[in-house]
């Protein structure tokens, strides 16, 4: 199953496509990051500290669940042609693993790693 080998570059795998979705992802975080430094409005709402801190807090779970979600996530989307490359039902693989991860991780945040912060200021 290639869309289990790289979340992002998963989308487009093979055939050197991955260098492509690479590059256009790389750029795209160039120019977000010079938009951020130059105070542009709306990239500077994006970088503030609220959705920084939410993916910083939720990191370390979609660490955990992105590559089980990707799995889980191609055999809903069956492939009919393995051989050839299908760009909707990768892009589906994609948003439909991205989603749960990132809803596993909040969930395993909020119910697991919060009472074990918790925790942390009986024995620290």
């Amino acid at each position: 199953m290639d869309s289990a080998r790289n979340i992002l570059s998963g989308v487009m795998f093979g055939e050197d496509k991955q260098a492509f979705i690479d590059s256009i992802v790389a750029a795209f975080a160039a120019a977000l990051t010079a938009l951020i430094l130059a105070g542009v409005g709306f990239a500077k709402a994006i970088a503030g500290p609220a959705p920084f801190q939410w993916v910083g807090r939720m990191s370390y779970g979609a660490y955990l669940y992105h590559l089980p979600m990707v799995v889980i996530a191609g055999t809903l989307f069956p492939d009919p042609r393995p051989d050839q490359f299908d760009l909707w039902r990768e892009a589906a693989v994609f948003a439909t693993a991205y989603a749960a991860t990132l809803v596993l991780a909040s969930v395993s945040f909020r119910y697991f790693e919060q009472p074990i912060l918790r925790l942390r200021s009986r024995f620290a």
